[in-house]
C-alpha cells in the first residue's frame, strides 16, 4: 500500500466499505502536503466530495470520531472541519457545525488569513444562514485587501455590515455615531469609501455637495474633526500576531479597509470649508500616518497621509500653505514628502 497514490489508496478504502479506513486515507494526505489545498490533500477532497451522496453520509458519520482525535488547535482538525462542511454540502446533517462555528469565531482577532481552508467554512457558515459577527467580518476585509485573492475578496464583497472595520478606536467611534444619524450620513461615509484618485475628481466632489448639503456642512466637519485624533491610538484588543511577516507591525498599521473610507472623510473636509481646527487636525494626521513603527514594515498609512496632504493643498488658505511648509521640514517618509513638496510648487506665487 504504501508504493500506492493516494486516490488508489482511497479507492481501495471504499471498496472496503470501511469509512475509518477511507479517512485514515485522507488524514495521511493532509499530513503529506501539511493541509496545502493545492497538493494531494485539495485532490482527496474533491475526489470524496465527488462520492455518491450514501457513501458521504457514511464519511461524515464517521468524521467527528476523527476529528476528536486529531491535536487539538491542530491544522488537521481545521482540514477535517472543511472535509465535512465540503462531504455535507446537502445532508440534512450539519455535522461538526458547532466545531465549525469556533473555528470561525477564533478569526476574530487574526490581521489576516490566507488559508482557503477557513474561507471555506466562513462560506459555510453563511450558507447555513448564520451572520459572521463584526470582528470577523473585519479578518475577511482585510484578508480580501492584503491577499488580493479572488476567493477573500468574494466573501467580502457579500459582507456590507457593519460600514467600518470593529477594532480601531476612531472606526469604533464612527460606528457609533452613525448609528444615531440618517441616511444622508450613511451615504455621505459610503462616498467617501469610493475615493480611488489620489486628488479628487470632478465628479466624486460633485456627488459630495450635493451629500453634504443633505447632511448638514459644519456638522459633518464637526463630527470628522472628533474622530481624526482618534485615529492611530492603540487599539482595545491589540490584532493578534501574523504569520506574515510581509504584513509587518500590524499593530501599528491602520486597518486598510478602514483607510479607504479615512481617507475620502479627509478629502471631504476642504469641500466644508477652511477652518483651523481642520488644518491643524490634517498636520497631526500626517503625522500621525507617516510613523514607522521600530520593528518597520512601513508608515500607518502613506495613502491616508498622502490624503490629508492633499486635503491641505485643497484648503488653499495661509494657514494650509503654513502648515504644509511645517511638514515639509519634518516629515522623513520619501513618497509623502515628494506629495508635500508638490503641493507647495502649486501654491507658490
Amino acid at each position: 500500500m504504501a508504493g500506492l497514490s493516494y486516490r488508489h489508496r482511497a479507492d481501495a478504502a471504499l471498496r472496503s466499505g470501511v469509512p475509518r479506513s477511507v479517512l485514515d486515507v485522507a488524514v495521511a494526505a493532509y499530513e503529506a502536503s501539511a493541509g496545502d489545498l493545492l497538493t494531494v490533500w485539495g485532490g482527496m477532497v474533491q475526489y470524496l466530495a465527488g462520492q455518491p451522496a450514501g457513501t458521504r453520509e457514511a464519511l461524515l458519520g464517521a468524521l467527528p470520531g476523527r476529528y476528536r482525535q486529531a491535536p487539538p488547535g491542530s491544522g488537521l482538525r481545521l482540514g477535517l472541519l472543511h472535509l465535512a462542511a465540503v462531504l455535507g454540502r446537502d445532508s440534512a446533517t450539519d455535522v461538526l457545525a458547532a466545531e465549525r462555528r469556533e473555528a470561525v469565531l477564533a478569526l476574530d482577532n487574526r490581521w489576516a488569513v490566507k488559508d482557503h481552508a477557513l474561507l471555506h467554512l466562513a462560506r459555510t457558515e453563511l450558507a447555513t444562514g448564520r451572520t459572521l459577527p463584526a470582528p470577523v467580518v473585519a479578518t475577511v476585509r482585510r484578508s480580501a485587501r492584503l491577499t488580493r485573492d479572488p476567493g477573500w475578496a468574494a466573501l467580502a464583497a457579500r459582507l456590507t455590515q457593519p460600514l467600518l472595520n470593529v477594532g480601531e478606536r476612531w472606526a469604533d467611534a464612527a460606528l457609533a455615531d452613525l448609528a444615531g444619524r440618517g441616511a444622508a450620513w450613511h451615504a455621505l461615509v459610503v462616498h467617501a469609501g469610493t475615493a480611488r484618485a489620489g486628488t479628487p475628481t470632478e465628479t466624486w466632489d460633485r456627488t459630495a455637495r450635493e451629500l453634504l448639503d443633505q447632511a448638514g456642512e459644519g456638522e459633518v466637519r464637526r463630527t470628522v474633526l472628533s474622530w481624526l485624533p482618534l485615529v492611530g491610538q492603540a487599539r482595545p484588543r491589540p490584532p493578534a500576531r501574523t504569520e506574515t511577516a510581509a504584513w509587518g507591525a500590524v499593530d501599528q498599521q491602520l486597518d486598510p479597509f478602514n483607510a479607504d473610507f479615512l481617507r475620502g472623510l479627509v478629502m471631504l473636509l476642504p469641500l466644508t470649508g477652511p477652518d483651523a481646527e481642520t488644518v491643524s487636525e490634517l498636520g497631526r494626521l500626517v503625522d500621525t500616518c507617516t510613523y514607522t513603527a521600530p520593528q518597520g514594515g512601513g508608515p500607518r498609512s502613506a495613502r491616508v497621509a498622502n490624503a490629508a496632504v492633499v486635503a491641505l493643498g485643497c484648503l488653499g488658505s495661509s494657514a494650509a500653505t503654513a502648515e504644509l511648509r511645517g511638514l515639509a521640514g519634518r516629515t522623513s517618509y520619501g513618497n509623502t514628502r515628494r506629495v508635500i513638496d508638490r503641493r507647495l510648487l502649486l501654491r507658490a506665487p
